[in-house]
């Protein structure tokens, strides 16, 4: 058993610090009614509802506790593309929890991003992540080759296909670190569903909900930075990120990573 003294010491060093939680979250539905009468069928309460809420359970839960002891939580999930499974985004998405993971794997991820924002305090910051339609070109293609000759999403044919891709033109896809591991390989190959956008899209949408862009994000963005600057271009000019995009498709290989705030 751990002493007070040493809970409170560990529960205070959880404030910051980024915890990825990985599980299954829950919607769970809370159904609240007043009594009405007694059932005719069978000797069971009916309920008049008056109200009904979904919460975060099962991983969710555990995310609201890092989130309360000031934590930074990053979930790793599966969520239905249905109303529980939105009502769950928002939940996450209204405390500040990254979810810019959810929303490429939507039917139709403008309307996931347009219902997390009516969510959005005024002046709050969303984080969001969409494939490109550019940088992920050879990926499509990948994955036409890979319906094409029949392959299935088990290991053994996954590494067959895979072997088989590095004598192709398409063996650019090996630049992913994704293409080595059977499982990652499943996600990046084998997907059911993949929106990507392109960044006239994000642009129109930005414009139309009067957000303001705040900028990409890049995992070595100094190289970029200085074009931006020699060129005497901004770093939140979308017209110009198009540009140089379509100069460098793979700029976004990896993902449109950004930030907006709502005005």
């Amino acid at each position: 058993m751990f002493s007070r003294s040493r809970l409170l010491q560990l529960t205070e060093a959880m404030a910051g610090r980024l915890i990825v939680v990985y599980g299954d979250i829950v919607a769970d539905r809370f159904v609240y009614g007043t009594p009405k009468r007694i059932s005719r069928e069978a000797p069971v309460l009916i309920l008049r509802q008056y109200r009904d809420d979904i919460l975060l359970g099962g991983a969710g839960n555990a995310i609201n506790n890092i989130v309360s002891l000031g934590g930074v939580p990053l979930p790793v999930s599966v969520v239905g593309d249905d109303a529980a499974g939105r009502q769950l985004l928002s939940q996450l998405t209204s405390q500040g929890i990254d979810c810019s993971g959810v929303l490429h794997h939507m039917a139709d991820p403008l309307e996931g991003w347009r219902i997390l924002l009516t969510l959005l305090r005024p002046g709050g910051l969303m984080h969001l992540g969409f494939y490109s339609e550019a940088g992920r070109k050879d990926v499509v293609a990948a994955r036409s080759f890979i319906a094409d000759r029949g392959f299935g999403s088990r290991p053994p044919e996954i590494r067959r296909c895979r072997q088989e891709l590095l004598n192709t033109p398409l063996a650019g896809v090996a630049r992913f670190a994704d293409f080595f591991t059977t499982s990652e390989c499943r996600d990046l190959l084998f997907h059911v569903h993949e929106a990507r956008m392109t960044i006239p899209a994000i642009a129109a949408f930005i414009g139309d909900h009067h957000l303001k862009f705040l900028g990409f994000e890049f995992d070595a963005p100094d190289r970029l930075r200085n074009h931006f600057a020699a060129s005497g271009w901004s770093l939140t000019d979308l017209d110009r990120w198009h540009e140089f995009e379509t100069r460098h498709p793979n700029t976004f290989s990896g993902m449109y990573q950004f930030w907006v705030q709502k005005p």
